[in-house]
């Protein structure tokens, strides 16, 4: 591309971005020519249409002015597995290789945002993951306010019988989880809360002669602390239940890619009936 000056206003640049590519995980592109304008103390483009990670990203307005940045897009279809293997390669050991296999699903969305930092973001932000694999969504639309985060986090996963490439042959688990959370705290330190429920869940254990079904659960999560009101399986002579509250470690300052997670205290009552 090229910069040309504007003759009708002084100090002011303007030119197209015709050509971008990034190799690699993320392969990155421009799918047409973008428009970029220079003035004393401002940058602007505008209509930026790329491919990225697989997906696509559209920027409709984005400027620099006197430090804030100020942006206002979409994007599609992005997938996040190729997103971690570019962060990996460009800062390695921030992503576990055990989440870069494992990981499987695509993102969209759409954000109107601006700050001179992550410290002071405002705007809005909307997100949908969702995973063919493990036949999961979730949504997350939040607002931002200096920094400050809110809004509800979704998320359904209507079976759980894609664990079953990830277990030994002999277990066997299935059933339907939903998460309906909300989203606070702080961008740099974001927090969450919500209710985790699950209904018809099954546990199979073949060589101890397992058989739980008709499973039920119902937990509440805050931050760091997880509040098991039920967890309840029937079998056929018997049942189990679960209750109880776990303190979860301090994501933020655990190094969860390195390996060992400490679940941290917790107190349980454990029912037996004839199992």
């Amino acid at each position: 591309g090229g910069l040309a000056l504007e003759e009708t206003s002084p100090g002011t640049w303007t030119g197209q971005i015709r050509q971008f590519d990034v190799s690699g995980a993320m392969q990155a592109g421009l799918q047409k020519p973008a428009t970029i304008t220079v003035k004393p103390g401002s940058y602007a483009i505008d209509s930026l249409a790329a491919a990225l990670a697989g997906g696509h990203l559209r920027i409709d307005s984005g400027r620099v002015e006197d430090g804030r940045i100020i942006g206002r897009g979409n994007f599609g279809d992005i997938a996040l597995r190729r997103l971690l293997e570019g962060l990996e390669r460009w800062k390695p050991g921030t992503v576990s290789p055990d989440l870069l296999k494992s990981i499987d699903a695509k993102a969209a969305g759409n954000f109107d945002i601006t700050g001179t930092s992550v410290a002071d973001l405002s705007g809005v932000l909307g997100i949908r993951i969702e995973s063919a694999a493990m036949d999961s969504r979730s949504s997350a639309d939040l607002k931002l306010e200096n920094g400050a985060l809110q809004g509800p986090l979704l998320l359904r996963v209507p079976s759980l019988a894609w664990t079953r490439s990830l277990l030994p042959d002999e277990w066997r688990i299935d059933g339907r989880l939903s998460f309906d959370g909300v989203v606070g705290g702080r961008v740099d330190a974001p927090r969450l809360s919500g209710d985790l429920k699950g209904e018809n869940l099954a546990l199979v254990q073949r060589l101890l002669g397992w058989r739980l079904v008709d499973g039920r659960l119902a937990a509440h999560f805050d931050t760091d602390r997880l509040r098991l009101e039920t967890l309840r399986f029937a079998s056929a002579k018997g049942s189990l239940a679960l209750n109880g509250e776990l303190t979860l470690p301090d994501v933020a300052a655990a190094k969860l890619p390195a390996g060992r997670l400490d679940l941290g205290a917790g107190r349980f009552q454990l029912d037996l009936d004839q199992l």
